[in-house]
């Protein structure tokens, strides 16, 4: 659910010959990007994981696990995978992080409003009121020793939009790296995770796309090791009535469109599941809440772009930031 706009800026060097191959899965284009020769690989391998965790993950596949823990909400439990059983663990400890608005359980509130399919919508109160009491973690019961989910309340259903493409790209980069491969990029669908570095002493150069304008055009480029990069922005993915704009990014606790000061925000952490969940349970939070959040915890850096075209960068990434916007500044 988590709309990313960051792009991969390359670089003409003799040193590199990239290869990459793309293909769609998880509701997007994926891409990997390699920098080594392995004659014995093969990137349907990669990508046919990548769509395994998307039969077992997403709502929409018919008999998926997810489909079935939703199906069974308030009937019985569902045993499910070793890899969903883990996401979905995940999700739950990023929902009780303190205040989070961040919730797996957000399901019954993403299809009332629909928002990216030809059935968006403004709900009336009393549809939103009527959900509230579906959404909550603490309404999934698990079972680790025979690996069941269960939720508590018919019509509850679990979405794990905002965490599965972060795992995906966590496997995909182990995956590689025992293939023999050192260096690399993993895209999907702007969820950017990279490993190894580019060349030694050169690290990835990043591209921070401007929320304001059309994609591609950046506000400035981050130079990053091997790490996830994540955004999440109210910019792409929204529709508009009478003026207003409402956004994709749902608060779980009040069931509208998040509303601050925030145009977006941009995780930078070594892992790609904690990446996802962070830039939304981030973004949630505001600018003053969310930095406080990143700048208590380790590996956790961010950059926040502000409605009045501001630049706030948490300490760790103050010297990786190189602003080449004029339209921006930079917030110190």
């Amino acid at each position: 659910m988590l709309i990313i706009l960051i792009s991969i800026i390359s670089c003409n060097t003799n040193s590199l010959n990239p290869y990459s191959e793309t293909s769609f899965a998880m509701g997007t284009v994926c891409t990997i990007t390699l920098y080594e020769k392995n004659n014995g690989f093969n990137f349907d391998e990669a990508f046919n994981i990548i769509k395994g965790i998307e039969n077992r993950m997403s709502p929409l596949v018919i008999d998926s696990e997810l489909y079935n823990i939703n199906i069974n909400a308030g009937v019985k439990p569902v045993r499910v995978s070793e890899d969903t059983y883990f996401v979905i663990k995940e999700g739950i400890k990023y929902a009780n992080l303190t205040d989070s608005k961040f919730d797996i359980t957000i399901g019954p509130l993403v299809t009332l409003w629909g928002i990216g399919t030809d059935r968006q919508q403004v709900p009336k109160p009393d549809r939103i009121k009527a959900v509230l009491p579906l959404i909550g973690s603490e309404l999934i019961k698990l079972n680790d020793k025979n690996r069941s989910v269960y939720l508590e309340n018919k019509n509850m259903s679990i979405e794990l939009g905002g965490i599965a493409k972060g795992y995906a790209a966590d496997i995909i980069r182990d995956f590689l790296i025992k293939k023999g491969f050192s260096k690399g990029i993993i895209n999907l669908g702007g969820n950017v995770l990279t490993f190894g570095l580019k060349a030694p002493k050169i690290p990835w150069k990043i591209g921070v796309q401007n929320p304001v304008d059309s994609r591609g055009n950046y506000i400035g480029t981050l130079d990053i090791d091997a790490s996830a990069v994540v955004t999440s922005g109210i910019y792409e993915r929204y529709f508009e009535v009478e003026g207003e704009k409402y956004h994709h990014i749902l608060d779980p606790h009040s069931g509208y469109p998040v509303d601050n000061e925030l145009l977006s925000i941009s995780i930078v952490t070594p892992s790609g599941i904690k990446a996802d969940a962070w830039s939304t349970l981030v973004f949630s939070a505001g600018l003053i809440r969310g930095m406080k959040l990143l700048e208590s915890t380790e590996d956790m850096e961010g950059i926040f772009i502000t409605k009045d075209k501001k630049i706030y960068i948490s300490s760790g990434l103050k010297d990786s930031f190189n602003l080449i916007s004029s339209d921006f500044t930079l917030a110190y």
